[in-house]
């Protein structure tokens, strides 16, 4: 299954196709290449970028040293490569290996000196069929396998850097350099954009100090973003280095321009993102003031970015602001609700059916009977689970509630004066909680009882009796407008 494995290691093997009599004792021939070829089949073409390894202990009396060889030479044969000249010596003291190698490291072959029909574990090793004798085969292994393995992509893209623009008589010109360490620079592309979205494109290719040059045609007044990328001779592209320059005298001082600006909320952490263009170029800052106080933003060409963490629960504003040299200034307002999570035992959020007994033992030794927080992650098919901040200790997969629940204070001040965290799930907050979960956990919570057989129980809602369906691991959803009488279903 060349398709499978991108490469194979063979220790005192005897090679494929041969007899049951010629494995032990005596050597075989077998065309290694030509089966190698065969039981691929249609996944022959996978054989272009397997690799090899074949080890071999010199003092071997069980399966014929002979196989060394001819499986290498096989392999190779199946790869379509040739035996390099010479070989390496490996290890040190007692412990060695000669290594031959065929061309772009595709087969390498061991022998094992003074390794009999064993494993060559290195030193140390011992134990029925293992050898301390010789070199660590394994560790060998590990590091051809990482070294050679032809289907990892090892090619870095090439490396911009000095890039800049300036104006002279309405051109503008771009120069840099760019290099390339395992191949060569094969095109330097330039992009220059105008306000109106207008673009100019050329292309360049290095000298022989890496260097590149690019004079664009005259162009009219105006402030242009120049984005310049380089490709290599086998397609790998930069990161595109940006810069701006202006064609023709500056306009008069106006204020920068925020667009664009969003921001994602993920548990307690906010990021904002967003545009800044500022048509003086005299950009100062862009100030994002959090609840928790004011940042600085992260400015690269036209974008920003900035993120605030341990953020309080609840809604609130993030103001972001632009600045330029001048003191003038622009900012918008964003809204965003920030969860803050839960805190309670173990044993609440149990209650509360954040958590199940299914992973008890692992939540129970992290944090025993302490209370600690735990945040709702949104799932797919929009489903939801409630896990600690390195989702060590997870409850079940099951509808979204919202913020916290009950049976918990709330992680924005971590108290609560009815040990309740906020909106308890689906329709209003303030007059219905519903949970969906499995049966058994709504009766460890309070919400549902059973009776009958006891491995087969019928389970029932408290208060309205409604019966639920699945007996004790079928999953229903309860809700409840006063706490006490829980019905079947949603909320109304």
């Amino acid at each position: 299954a060349p398709d499978v494995f991108a490469g194979v290691g063979v220790s005192a093997g005897p090679s494929i196709g041969t007899s049951s009599s010629g494995a032990i004792g005596s050597c075989e021939y077998a065309n290694v290449a030509q089966r190698c070829q065969q039981y691929a089949g249609s996944y022959s073409g996978s054989l272009d970028d397997q690799i090899a390894s074949i080890a071999h202990g010199d003092a071997d009396t069980t399966v014929d040293t002979c196989y060394n060889r001819q499986n290498a030479e096989g392999m190779a044969g199946a790869y379509g490569v040739s035996e390099l000249p010479g070989s390496n010596l490996l290890g040190s003291g007692s412990r060695t290996a000669e290594e031959y190698l065929w061309q772009e490291g595709r087969v390498s072959m061991i022998w094992l000196n003074g390794v009999d029909h064993s494993w060559s574990g290195g030193s140390g090793a011992s134990g029925s069929y293992v050898s301390g004798t010789g070199i660590n085969y394994a560790m060998y292994l590990g590091e051809y396998f990482s070294e050679n393995n032809k289907r990892v992509d090892r090619n870095q893209p090439p490396q911009l850097s000095s890039v800049s623009a300036s104006e002279s008589s309405g051109q503008l010109i771009v120069t840099g350099n760019a290099t390339d360490a395992e191949g060569y620079v094969d095109n330097v592309d330039v992009l220059i954009t105008n306000n109106n979205g207008d673009t100019y494109q050329y292309s360049a290719s290095t000298q022989s100090d890496d260097s590149f040059s690019v004079t664009s045609a005259t162009l009219s007044d105006d402030l242009y973003l120049v984005t310049v990328t380089a490709s290599d001779d086998v397609g790998a592209v930069s990161e595109a280095s940006t810069v701006s320059v202006r064609v023709g005298p500056p306009p008069p001082p106006a204020a920068p321009v925020l667009s664009d600006v969003l921001v994602d909320a993920n548990g307690q952490c906010a990021t904002v993102t967003g545009s800044v263009y500022d048509e003086n170029q005299d950009l100062t800052a862009v100030e994002v003031t959090f609840a928790t106080g004011t940042q600085n933003a992260s400015v690269d060409g036209l974008s920003f970015s900035a993120e605030a963490c341990d953020l309080p629960g609840g809604s609130q504003t993030i103001t972001v602001t632009a600045i330029d040299a001048s003191g003038l200034s622009s900012n918008t307002q964003l809204s965003v609700d920030i969860d803050a999570g839960v805190i309670a035992t173990l044993d609440q959020h149990i209650s509360a059916g954040r958590l199940d007994y299914t992973g008890y033992s692992t939540c129970y030794l992290e944090y025993s009977t302490d209370a600690f927080k735990l945040t709702e992650q949104t799932q797919s098919g929009g489903m939801c689970v409630w896990q600690d901040d390195d989702a060590s200790c997870t409850g079940p997969v099951q509808a979204c509630s919202g913020t916290g629940s009950d049976g918990g204070s709330g992680g924005d001040d971590g108290s609560g004066d009815d040990g309740s965290g906020g909106d308890t799930g689906g329709g209003d907050p303030a007059t219905c909680a519903e949970y969906t979960t499995a049966n058994y956990y709504h009766k460890v919570a309070g919400r549902a009882y059973s009776t009958g057989y006891y491995y087969a129980p019928d389970y029932f809602a408290s208060g309205s009796d409604d019966p639920l369906a699945g007996s004790t691991w079928g999953t229903s959803t309860l809700y409840s407008t006063d706490g006490s009488v829980w019905f079947a279903g949603n909320c109304p």
